[in-house]
């Protein structure tokens, strides 16, 4: 049998995702570094490693004040819109499906209510 990890469109060797968080009164903040390892194509040419940081920061109103029960919370996934390592796929889509993501940087907000 032929060892298919580590190949393009097949799983990699290595996926790890990193994270450190904060928090402090109402506030907190969350950090993460993920991580792709490289690939062959079936060809034997190298396929780039992919390293992307998402953050988020939270606001929690305080339980004494008109507002509690409400959060805020933004994100930004892909904060340095890294773009996924060129791959010549026979979809001609140029990536690996598979194993790495195409979206760019992400923003959003989000405004959550607790009764």
């Amino acid at each position: 049998s032929t060892d298919e990890v580590g190949i393009a469109n097949f799983p990699v060797k290595l996926r790890a995702r990193a994270t450190g968080d904060w928090a402090r009164g109402p506030w907190s903040a969350l950090v993460a570094v993920n991580y792709t390892n490289g690939l062959k194509a079936p060809t034997g040419a190298n396929i780039s490693s992919q390293t992307t940081v998402d953050t988020q920061v939270s606001l929690t109103a305080p339980a004494d004040s008109p507002w509690r029960g409400f959060k805020a919370t933004f994100s930004v996934r892909n904060l340095f819109d890294v773009a996924p390592p060129f791959y010549d796929s026979p979809q001609a889509i140029g990536y690996d499906a598979s194993n790495f993501d195409p979206i760019g940087r992400f923003v959003s907000l989000q405004i959550t209510k607790a009764w």
